[in-house]
C-alpha cells in the first residue's frame, strides 16, 4: 500500500486520513452493543452488589454507539472533505510530547533501531500510522498515558492482569 510521507499532525496528515477508518480508531467499529437483558437473564442476575442493577448485556449482532457515531464522522468527513472540529486534547498534547522519549527508551532497551514513517493507505476508506516502524515486517505503537491511567498500568504484573482490566473490546483504546 502506498505511503504519504507527511509529519504526523501536519495539514496534509489530516488530509490523507480525511473519510478513512484509522488504525488509531479502529476499535470503535469492532466494540459491540448492548440488548436488554431477558426476563430470564434479569431473574438470575444478583440481588445486590455488582451487577445487580445490569439491564443490558453485550450483543456481537449489535454495534455500538461509540462505533455509529464514528462511522458517521468518517461519512461526514468523506462528504464535506473537512475533518470535524474536536476539543482540545491535553492527552494527546501529552502523548506527541512524551513519544520521543519513548522511542529513545525502546531503542535503548531492546538494541532495535526504528523509523519513522507516513500515514499508510490501505484502501479508499481505511489506513493507519504506525508511530514507527521496525524493518520492512514490524511496527511500534507508543502509548503515553496520563494521571490515574499510569498507575492502573504500572499495577498490573502480567498478561493476565492486562486481560483482565482491559478486554478485547477496550484495549485498543479506552
Amino acid at each position: 500500500f502506498p505511503s504519504h510521507d507527511t509529519s504526523k499532525g501536519s495539514d496534509a496528515w489530516d488530509e490523507v486520513r480525511l473519510g478513512r477508518f484509522t488504525s488509531s480508531q479502529i476499535y470503535k467499529i469492532m466494540e459491540c452493543g448492548k440488548r436488554p437483558m431477558t426476563k430470564a437473564e434479569l431473574d438470575a442476575r444478583p440481588k445486590t452488589g455488582k451487577g445487580s442493577k445490569t439491564t443490558q448485556v453485550p450483543d456481537p449482532s449489535k454495534m455500538s454507539a461509540t462505533g455509529i457515531k464514528y462511522i458517521r464522522q468518517k461519512v461526514w468527513e468523506t462528504l464535506t472533505g473537512r475533518p470535524l472540529p474536536g476539543p482540545y486534547a491535553y492527552p494527546l498534547v501529552w502523548g506527541k510530547e512524551q513519544e520521543p522519549f519513548a522511542v529513545e527508551e525502546f531503542e535503548r532497551r531492546t538494541g532495535l533501531i526504528t523509523e519513522t514513517t507516513g500515514f499508510q493507505v490501505w484502501t479508499d476508506h481505511a489506513g493507519g500510522s504506525p508511530d514507527r516502524l521496525i524493518g520492512k515486517d514490524a511496527g511500534l505503537e507508543i502509548k503515553c498515558p496520563v494521571s490515574d491511567e499510569q498507575i492502573d498500568y504500572l499495577m498490573m504484573t502480567d498478561y493476565f492482569d492486562l486481560k483482565n482490566n482491559y478486554p478485547l473490546s477496550i484495549v485498543t483504546g479506552k
